[in-house]
């Protein structure tokens, strides 16, 4: 059987036709441009670029869609010739803008920005407020250290500090070690490491120790720490060690310990906050640290520095003289 169509119809029928088609392609367009194009170079995703001149533009998500971000001045580009570190990269914090960075995604080894880790797991898995027993294995006289003996009974919370702070090693091994033996039937402390550092996006990074010890295996980036420091930074213990210039403590047999900050801007410059620092002959020096000047705050992180004091003030300097908030 044959349909007729009124001739007639014609127009209305190519009206019709015309508007389905549009309706597919726009269709077509949005679900194209939903997917995360990738780097054939990185296997990254592609992101904007960051504000300021950049050795590196392959970025995640950046910039929060509710916030204006900095807006960088024409003051023409930016100088890093007198900065040593190998990757930094320094963001404001209200916003997550990049404001500029190098090598974000840099595979080096981290020294004891590894202990931000450390004290994650334990804080998220043990009691700070309870005290737990050291014990022979907990025992380490590496520098930093408390010099911890087996026997005494010390809180946790003061060990997670003295890490933080202080990147006292007997510490934070106390602390792995605590719960290893508390959770540890399935898992060691290391792979628990890894597993949770998965479960936070840092696909660029591996933990083989819970101290920083050089590895081969210990590794991360500029961008993976990025994550790790604003995600631990949403802690309060983590936020409140900004400007501790020491620890001290007693133990339950009233034994004093005490240790003193790493980062030696704090309580020097009143603009610095530490969020943690590293140091090893092979890593170099790390830093991670909230630089606040006229209620504008920035974090600032390095990574393999000669000299991570100095370059974390060069890097702020930089940061401030060439970006406006508005």
């Amino acid at each position: 059987m044959k349909i007729k169509i009124n001739k007639n119809k014609y127009p209305y029928f190519a009206a019709a036709i015309l508007v389905l088609a549009a309706f597919f392609v726009s269709v077509w367009n949005f679900s194209k441009d939903a997917q995360p194009t990738f780097s054939a170079a990185t296997g990254l995703p592609n992101g904007p670029k960051v504000l300021g001149a950049t050795v590196e533009s392959l970025r995640g998500s950046e910039i929060g869609p509710s916030t204006t971000s900095p807006r960088k001045t024409s003051l023409g580009e930016l100088d890093f010739n007198k900065v040593s570190a190998k990757s930094f990269s320094i963001i404001d914090e209200s916003t997550g803008a990049v404001l500029f960075e190098k090598q974000p995604h840099l595979k080096l080894p981290i020294a004891s920005l590894t202990k931000l880790m450390t004290v994650l797991l334990a804080y998220e898995r043990l009691n700070p407020d309870e005290a737990m027993e050291i014990l022979p294995a907990d025992e380490l006289n590496v520098e930093p250290s408390l010099n911890l003996k087996a026997g005494t009974e010390v809180k946790i919370l003061d060990l997670m500090e003295a890490t933080l702070v202080c990147s006292a090693n007997d510490a934070a091994r106390a602390l792995a070690n605590e719960v290893q033996r508390q959770y540890g039937n399935k898992q060691t402390f290391v792979s628990l490491m890894n597993e949770k550092a998965q479960s936070l996006g840092l696909l660029e990074t591996n933990f083989s120790n819970p101290l920083g010890f050089d590895s081969d295996y210990n590794f991360s980036t500029a961008a993976d720490l990025e994550k790790l420091a604003f995600y631990t930074q949403g802690y309060g213990l983590f936020k409140s060690m900004g400007r501790k210039t020491e620890v001290s403590f007693l133990s339950d047999d009233n034994r004093a310990f005490s240790c003193k900050a790493t980062n030696k801007l704090v309580g020097k410059n009143l603009e610095i906050e530490a969020i943690k620092t590293g140091y090893t002959q092979k890593a170099l020096g790390s830093i991670i640290a909230r630089v606040t000047r006229d209620g504008k705050k920035l974090i600032v992180l390095l990574v393999g520095s000669e000299d991570r004091e100095g370059d974390l003030l060069k890097l702020s300097e930089i940061a401030f003289e060439n970006f406006v908030w508005e």
